[in-house]
């Protein structure tokens, strides 16, 4: 064999091995775990982080998504006057807590309030709009809680 064909034969081999290598590491790149569900009872991170009272959520919540609103005031009303305050209560317990902890107390109060866990667990795009609303309402309006 001469030195040219050992050449072209060693060339041939080192490309295979480059393809090869290329196909195998294409692969693992592709090969990637597909991102987790997500959990519908999550607490979205608008609303985790939200430094806004009760008051404020149900306020904003009322002006971006007033049939979310709505649900939540008749249940609310619904609910014996006794109980009412124990309501407001935890809701705003929840909202003490430290953000990492507040998902925690959601979960809680869905134990609890089922009914009212929608204020917290809602679509994305709804709680940053929420989020971002709240704070330019007053901290402190009973009237919120007012059928409409």
């Amino acid at each position: 064999m001469t030195t040219f064909n050992v050449l072209l034969t060693r060339a041939a081999v080192a490309s295979a091995a480059v393809s090869i290598a290329a196909v195998g590491f294409s692969g693992i790149a592709v090969a990637q775990p597909p991102p987790p569900p997500v959990d519908p009872d999550a607490v979205p991170a608008a609303l985790l982080d939200t430094e806004c009272s009760i008051d404020q959520l149900l306020g904003a919540t009322k002006e971006v998504d007033p049939v979310t609103y709505g649900e939540l005031v008749e249940r609310y009303n619904s609910e014996p006057a006794f109980l009412q305050p124990a309501i407001i209560n935890h809701l705003n317990l929840l909202l003490e807590k430290s953000p990492a902890d507040r998902q925690t107390e959601v979960d809680e109060l869905a134990r609890l309030f089922p009914q009212f866990v929608p204020l917290f667990v809602t679509t994305e795009p709804n709680a940053k709009e929420i989020a971002d609303k709240c704070p330019s309402l007053p901290a402190e309006d009973p009237s919120v809680l007012d059928m409409p």
